[in-house]
Formats: C-alpha cells, structure tokens, sequence
C-alpha cells in the first residue's frame, strides 16, 4: 500500500501540476485508464480456485486505488474492470445458503484456492498436508511486497516475526507453528495495511505464535475487503470516473476474429454488458481490448456491439 500510494500520489500530483502549467495555452487533455485484470483461476471441475492471485490483490491494490483517488476530488480516471476479475471478486464476496451449509473455510469466505485449503489443513488437521504442500507453503507463503519482512527495517511495517520467518525458511523446514505464523502473517499483509485498524487486525501485526482463531479472523477481514470492492468501484463512477469494461474471457480479439469467430466474440461482448449494467446499472460505453490486440475485423464487432470507444497503442496500430 505504502509504495502503490506514493506512485499513484506522484502521478496524480504531476498530472494536476501539468494542467496547471498548460493551462495559459490550453488545457492539458490527459486520459488516465487504469486496466484491472486477472484471468479465471476457478477450476469448474472443482468448484475452487487453482491460485489465490485475484483475492490477493482485491485486499489490497483492487481496494486502495478507488480509496487513493477520493484524496484527488479534481481528478477523473477510467477503469477498465475486467470481467473474469469482478466474477472472481464477487464469488469470493459472497457466501451461498449451500457453501455456508458446508461449514469449513465457507463458514469465513465465499470461496476457496489452493493457499487457504492449504491453510485450513493446517488448521485442523496438519498431520494430512502432504511433504509437497508443505514445501509450497513454505515457498509461497512469502510471494508478497517485501517491504515488510525483506527491505527497509525502518519502514513503517517493516514485521519482525514475519522477517524472522523469512530468514529462517531458506535454512531448514518450518515447524507446524512457525508455518502457521507464516499463514497468518502472509494472509494479514495481503490486506492494505491502512485498512487494519478499522478491520481489527492491527493486533497481529509482528505477532508470534499464532492460533487457528488469529488466521480465521483475518480471513474473515479479507471477505470483509473483498465484500467492498465492486462498491467502490461504483462510488467511484458517482464521483466522475469512467468504469469500461473487457470481452468476459480475455480472448485475443484479432485471432478469434480473422478466423471467423465472431459469434464467440460477440457472445462475450454480451456477457461483458450484461454483468456491467448488473453491477453499475448501464453498459459502458468503452472497452479495453485484451493485449491491447485490434484490427479492422475486431474494431467492427466492438462498433457492433454498441461500444463508442476503445484502446491501443502506436505500435499496434503502424502494424
């Protein structure tokens, strides 16, 4: 959060200051889109997810963007908010009737991926982990920003134990506690630490010794998080931006086009519009296309499908 705040301050700060500059011979038209994306990770064979990556960055960098924004009234952005992302971010949002009938990790979360199912076993039964887990969660379990456990000690949330872990992870196998504190410690700093105040987290923090209760808790905080995102985003129209949105899967346009895919194309388009006016109550009149990839053929079927804009980039279009 520290680092995505200080970026995102630094850019809007130099667009306002270009505008100001500009402004005795014209305003300075600037389009700031911010493209949001992670691709379908759900296995429909399993009904769980194969990696845990879009509620990853939904506790943290998909929530703090929006927030960051509403310190810059004067600003307008677009986001182009992928459709797989948001299904992602909902499903995990949204706890069914049947899943918390399933009691388990639904009983905190609307979903399941290989990190938490990892983490529930060794909550409740770490003798079933198999040496493989062990050895990924031991890996993987520190796949995050390091400044609060490998860079400055002197950062704000800079975390001793979660350093100690570190150190200690490349020299031998972690015992059942220590892998446990690194579950609990790795899932509390997925979530922008701004945020750990008001979720009542910030207790955690440097911890030793961790409970099942502990990480329990901060999973619930994640679908706390991740239960507020899409407001946000929709907060964020009311304010003035733009929300554009993707075809639903993420297809490479040109490709399915140029092969005469073109009810492919527009059936994703439609599933695309579809979920936008669900979530944020009208189509959008813009569309990102994935890569960036166009063409002749694919910018008619986006026309077609009642979009009025969309993006690329010089080099794609000199081709």
């Amino acid at each position: 959060m520290i680092q995505l705040r200080r970026l995102v301050t630094a850019f809007l700060l130099g667009v306002l200051l270009m505008g100001g500059l500009a402004w005795a011979k014209g305003p300075l038209n600037l389009a700031i889109i911010w493209h949001q994306h992670q691709p379908l990770y759900w296995n429909r064979l399993t009904g769980e997810y194969e990696l845990p990556w879009a509620r990853v960055h939904g506790v943290q960098e998909y929530i703090d963007s929006p927030s960051i924004l509403t310190e810059f009234p004067g600003v307008h952005v677009t986001y182009n908010l992928q459709p797989s992302l948001l299904w992602q971010l909902l499903d995990y949002a949204e706890i069914t009737v049947e899943e918390r009938a399933k009691g388990g990790l639904y009983q905190y979360i609307g979903a399941v991926d290989n990190h938490l199912k990892w983490i529930w076993k060794l909550i409740t039964d770490p003798g079933s982990l198999t040496p493989e887990e062990r050895a990924k969660m031991q890996e993987q379990f520190f796949w995050i920003n390091g400044y609060m456990f490998d860079d400055d000690s002197n950062d704000p949330y800079y975390d001793m134990r979660y350093a100690s872990l570190n150190a200690i992870k490349n020299t031998r196998s972690l015992t059942d506690q220590e892998l446990l504190d690194a579950a609990g410690l790795f899932l509390l700093w997925q979530i922008s630490p701004e945020l750990h105040p008001e979720l009542g987290i910030a207790d955690l923090r440097g911890k030793s010794g961790w409970t099942g209760e502990d990480v329990l808790r901060v999973i619930a905080a994640q679908h706390r998080v991740l239960a507020g995102v899409v407001a946000a985003y929709r907060e964020a129209r009311e304010r003035g931006s733009e929300l554009i949105t993707s075809p639903f899967y993420h297809p490479i346009l040109p490709l399915l086009a140029e092969r005469g895919w073109d009810e492919d194309v527009q059936g994703q388009l439609a599933m695309a519009q579809r979920q936008h006016r669900e979530l944020f109550g009208e189509p959008a009149a813009g569309v990102w296309p994935p890569e960036q990839a166009v063409s002749s053929e694919a910018v008619a079927l986006l026309a077609q499908a009642g979009f009025s804009w969309t993006v690329a980039n010089d080099g794609i279009l000199a081709q």
